[in-house]
C-alpha cells in the first residue's frame, strides 16, 4: 500500500474509543500522533484491545462399523484476550527525488482460553466423557521495516527497494481436566517464527501508453517449535522456507485497445524437519522452479462499455499453522495438527467480464473458469497414535476445476442512498484420496454447488 506523503506541518494526531457488546463486551482505543518538521516526518500509534469471545458448537458422529461409537461432541469455547500495539516510525525526505523511510510494529497479546468438550454416546454403553482445557497465551510479534524510494525527472518512473524482518514468539501453557477437575495432563509448547523479505521495484511509463515494471523479491520463512507433555520432552519441529522471485509487467494502450502481459519466475525450497518420542525422525524437503504467466486484455467500443478478458496462473502456499505437526488443539475423540508433507497448490484462472457505465452507476457481470492442482483441504483420518481418536489434519488433493458466472455493482439510486452489491455461483469438482471407513484409502469425486451473495447500502 502507498500512502501519500502527510503534507501536515507541524503536530497533529486523534484519539479513538469504542466499544460494542454481543453475547460479551469489547473494548478498544488508540491514540494516533503524527509530527511534521523539515524534512522529518514523525509518527506514532498505541491500541489496545480488551474483551471476551465465546463459541458453542457440536460434532456430531456416525460410526459405520461400531454403533457403540456413535457419539455427539458438544463444545464450548471461552477466550480472554487483551492485546497492545504500538507502530512508530520516521520518513526523511532527503530532496525531492529521494525517500528513506522507518517504522516497527511491536505486538503483545495476553490470552487465557478454555475448552470445553463433553461426549455422549448414543447407545449409552460407554460412559460420557467430559474434558476442560485451559490455556496461557502471553505472544509477541515484532516488525522492522526499512524502504527507500527514488523518484525520477519523469513522472511516475521509481525505484523502491524495501527489507522487513518478522520475529513471533508464542509460547503456551496449558492443563487438561477431567469432569471432576482432575489433572489428566499438561502441555507446554514453544514456537517461534521468523520471516525476512526483501523487494527492489522499478517502474517505468516508457511513454504516455507505455510501461514497464520489474521486480526482484526474497523472502525467508522459519518456524521452531517444541512441545513437552507433563515438562517431559515429547516433541519437535522445524520449518526453512527459501522462495526467490522476479517479475516483469509490460503494458500498453492501443486507441480502444490495451493490454499488460507478463510473468513471475520463482524458485521454491522448504525443508522441514519433525522428532517424536518412540518414533523414527521424519523429514520433508522439495526444490520447486515455476512460471507464472499472466496476459490481461481490454476493450472500450465506448464510454459506457468495457470487455475485460484475463488468464493468470497463481499459488497458494500452506501457511505455517497449516504445516505443523504439533497438535493445535486435543478433545478425547479428535486431535488437530498440521501436516508437514503439504506442497502448495497451483491455480489457473481464466476470466471473461462485461461492463455496463449508466446514469446511476456501474454494473459488471462475467464468466470465469479455474483449474486447481494440488489444492489442499482439510480432512479427518483415523489417528496414528490413538485408535481412539481422530486426526483432523491437512492434506492436498488431485485437482478442482471451477466455473460460474459473478456479477457486482456500484448504483447511486439517489444522492443520499448508494448501494453496493455483488454475487457468484459456481460449479466445483474436486478429486482427491481420501479414508474409508474401512481406513483403506479410495479415490473419490465430488461434484458441489457453492454461491456466494452480498449487499450494502449506504444511507
Amino acid at each position: 500500500i502507498i500512502l501519500k506523503k502527510n503534507s501536515n506541518l507541524g503536530f497533529n494526531g486523534s484519539i479513538n474509543a469504542g466499544t460494542n457488546f454481543g453475547v460479551t463486551p469489547k473494548a478498544n482505543a488508540s491514540l494516533d500522533l503524527n509530527y511534521r518538521v523539515n524534512k522529518f516526518n514523525f509518527y506514532t500509534t498505541y491500541s489496545l484491545n480488551h474483551g471476551k469471545w465465546n463459541n458453542k458448537g457440536f460434532i456430531n458422529t456416525i460410526d459405520a462399523l461400531d454403533a457403540d461409537e456413535s457419539n455427539s461432541s458438544v463444545f464450548t469455547i471461552n477466550n480472554f484476550n487483551k492485546n497492545h500495539f504500538v507502530k512508530a516510525g520516521v520518513d526523511f525526505y532527503v530532496n525531492e527525488k529521494n525517500t528513506i523511510s522507518f517504522f516497527t510494529n511491536q505486538n503483545i497479546n495476553n490470552s487465557e482460553g478454555e475448552f470445553y468438550n463433553r461426549i455422549d454416546y448414543f447407545s449409552g454403553v460407554n460412559p460420557t466423557i467430559i474434558q476442560n482445557n485451559i490455556a496461557l497465551n502471553e505472544s509477541t510479534n515484532q516488525v522492522y521495516n526499512l524502504g527507500y524510494k527514488y523518484e525520477f525527472e519523469k513522472p511516475q518512473k521509481t525505484f523502491d527497494v524495501e527489507f522487513n524482518y518478522n520475529r513471533n514468539d508464542r509460547p503456551e501453557d496449558s492443563v487438561f481436566l477431567d469432569g471432576d477437575n482432575n489433572l489428566l495432563q499438561t502441555n507446554q509448547i514453544e514456537t517461534v517464527g521468523q520471516n525476512v523479505i526483501v523487494n527492489v521495484d522499478f517502474v517505468n511509463p516508457i511513454n504516455d501508453k507505455t510501461k514497464l515494471e520489474l521486480g526482484l523479491e526474497s523472502r525467508f520463512d522459519g518456524t521452531d517449535n517444541t512441545f513437552d507433555r507433563d515438562f517431559t520432552y515429547f516433541s519437535d519441529f522445524d520449518y526453512k522456507r527459501n522462495i526467490q522471485s522476479a517479475y516483469a509487467n509490460y503494458g500498453k494502450q492501443l486507441d480502444k485497445w490495451s493490454y499488460q502481459v507478463g510473468m513471475r519466475l520463482e524458485s521454491f525450497q522448504v525443508e522441514a524437519n519433525f522428532r517424536r518420542v518412540d518414533e523414527n525422525p521424519g523429514q520433508f524437503k522439495d526444490d520447486i522452479f515455476t512460471v507464472y504467466p499472466s496476459a490481461f486484455l481490454s476493450y472500450v467500443p465506448t464510454e459506457k462499455n468495457t470487455f475485460n478478458l484475463s488468464y493468470s496462473r497463481r499459488v497458494d502456499r500452506p501457511n505455517l499453522g497449516q504445516v505443523n505437526p504439533i497438535r493445535n488443539w486435543s478433545s478425547p475423540t479428535i486431535d488437530q495438527e498440521g501436516n508437514p508433507n503439504l506442497e502448495p497448490q497451483f491455480t489457473n484462472s481464466v476470466e471473461l467480464n462485461y461492463t455496463r457505465t449508466t446514469k446511476i452507476g456501474a454494473i459488471t457481470s462475467g464468466v470465469f473458469f479455474r483449474y486447481i492442482n494440488d489444492p489442499i483441504n482439510q480432512v479427518f483420518i483415523q489417528s496414528p497414535y490413538d485408535p481412539n481418536k481422530k486426526l483432523m489434519t491437512f492434506d492436498n488433493f488431485e485437482s478442482t476445476t471451477e466455473y460460474g458466472i459473478e456479477a457486482s455493482g456500484n448504483l447511486n439510486l439517489k444522492k443520499w442512498w448508494s448501494v453496493n452489491y455483488g454475487g457468484d455461483v459456481y460449479f466445483r469438482n474436486a478429486t482427491g484420496v481420501v479414508e474409508d471407513v474401512n481406513q483403506n484409502l479410495v479415490e473419490k469425486t465430488v461434484l458441489s454447488t457453492p454461491f456466494n451473495a452480498r449487499m450494502n447500502h449506504t444511507f
